[in-house]
């Protein structure tokens, strides 16, 4: 299975400006913490899904008999 380090990159940005992405192997690497990769995470899920229609609830993960998710 090959790995993708840039989704779990501090430099993923910079570095795809610079056309650079989807390493299996990289020298300047610098990965979040566990922390951090929750948090990106979390902002993904908000901008992709946003609040749930039926709810509002922030938590669109646990709005799994929600049709429109």
């Amino acid at each position: 299975m090959k790995i993708n380090l840039c989704e779990s990159c501090r430099k993923e940005i910079e570095c795809f400006m610079k056309g650079i992405f989807k390493r299996e192997d990289c020298k300047a690497c610098e990965p979040l913490s566990p922390e951090e990769l929750l948090e990106k995470d979390e902002f993904a899920n908000t901008i992709m899904v946003g609040l749930c229609p039926e709810c509002g609830s922030e938590n669109t993960i646990n709005c799994e008999n929600e049709p429109s998710i």
